[in-house]
């Protein structure tokens, strides 16, 4: 299990965003995803590349 932080979030906050932030940090910290994959999440959000965190698998 990944985590429950996403329960309820919707991305339409701040809030709601470091929701799926921390989830997502947590999948590529396992592993789940690939390095290319990992480093997509949050490209155009300002978070930079490869920092593992953002909107998710597109």
């Amino acid at each position: 299990m990944v985590g429950t932080d996403l329960i309820g979030a919707r991305g339409a906050t701040a809030a709601d965003q470091r929701k799926i932030d921390r989830t997502v940090v947590g999948i590529c910290a396992a592993a789940v995803w690939s390095k290319a994959e990992c480093s997509s999440h949050g490209e155009g959000r300002g978070h930079g590349e490869g920092r593992g965190h953002g909107e998710g698998r597109e």
